[in-house]
């Protein structure tokens, strides 16, 4: 009898892809997770560009159609709702805001989920061609949360926000939102997170390159995936395919590994709890952890990334041996 549940969200949930006509959203999707989830590349080039755009009233991500960004922010759990409050504050501050002003969301390891690394969203608010943009980088970081507090505080110097912030929990779902100034905004950033080969590809201009460069890979696995994907019948099916693209980036250089950001198809498939497990159509991984493994994020003995579903018995790399619960 299944008498304990986890759930588990997938990083490359290929289900959003299914009502997208062509190639473009899976183009970009893959693009970046394989950017952010080739956790043995350096920091700076796992920079992951993109845009969002106001279109008809609406904030839209081109990569990802017509719909507005605030109907793709995850809401099912607390820290889901945390981060939800922080992206629609992005969302808001694109239509309010002018021309040149900078958002920052700084988000820490640990936490509710146990993040193994932080994020930090950083955005600048343009008017390209007619259209006001927000041009937006995540990046992967190390920082401790109170390095990440720190942080945020030192940017609020520059921000017309009176914020008082004692917890670095409360950074997950606040935005920092500095109004334009002489100063340049990268080397404001710079001045301040100390992540000069970060900084460097973003003013660069070779963080966007390295992503253009990625999606050739990734539109090239797209013209065989799509047609896979819209004749997929069940979530099954869906974890079969993402599997397969995510095999096929790995055989072009890309060493993805499940990550804070969730599982990797590859990992389910491989694991013996994705033969019994239910997948709900939200992206949920629904299976027993008692009778079938655990998801374990982190090694407890070293802290080292496990990112998978392991059995009683599993030995780290370290020596430590999983016990079971």
């Amino acid at each position: 009898m299944i008498s304990a549940f986890f759930e588990q969200r997938r990083a490359f949930d290929l289900s959003a892809y299914k009502q997208f006509p062509d190639g473009t959203s899976f183009t970009a999707g893959l693009a970046s997770l394989a950017i952010e989830a080739t956790r043995d590349h350096p920091f700076h080039e796992r920079v992951n560009p993109f845009i969002l755009e106001i279109r008809d009233s609406r904030v839209i991500d081109p990569s990802l159609g017509d719909r507005d960004v605030a109907d793709f922010y995850p809401g099912k759990t607390p820290l889901d709702r945390e981060e939800r409050k922080a992206g629609l504050a992005i969302r808001d501050t694109l239509i309010s805001a002018p021309d040149g002003t900078l958002t920052v969301w700084i988000s820490p390891p640990g936490g509710p989920a146990n993040y193994s690394e932080g994020r930090i969203v950083v955005g600048l608010i343009k008017i390209v061609d007619g259209r006001k943009i927000i041009d937006s980088y995540g990046i992967c970081h190390e920082f401790s949360p109170s390095e990440c507090l720190g942080f945020f505080r030192r940017l609020g110097d520059w921000s017309n926000a009176s914020d008082v912030i004692n917890d670095p929990e409360e950074l997950r779902s606040r935005i920092v939102t500095i109004p334009p100034t002489e100063t340049n905004p990268w080397q404001l950033m710079r001045d301040i997170v100390p992540l000069d080969e970060v900084w460097d590809a973003v003013e660069s201009g070779s963080a966007k390159r390295l992503k253009a460069e990625v999606e050739k890979d990734t539109a090239e696995i797209a013209t065989w995936v799509m047609p896979r994907i819209k004749l997929a019948t069940s979530e099954r099916d869906l974890v079969k395919i993402g599997a397969m693209a995510e095999t096929a980036m790995m055989n072009r250089g890309w060493n993805l590994s499940s990550s804070p950001c969730g599982l990797l198809n590859s990992d389910l498939l491989g694991s013996v709890s994705f033969f019994s497990t239910s997948l709900s159509s939200g992206g949920l991984v629904l299976g027993s952890s008692e009778s079938h493994g655990k998801y374990v994020h982190n090694c407890g003995q070293c802290g080292i990334g496990i990112y998978k579903y392991i059995e009683k018995g599993y030995r780290c790399s370290c020596g430590g041996v999983y016990e079971g619960c």
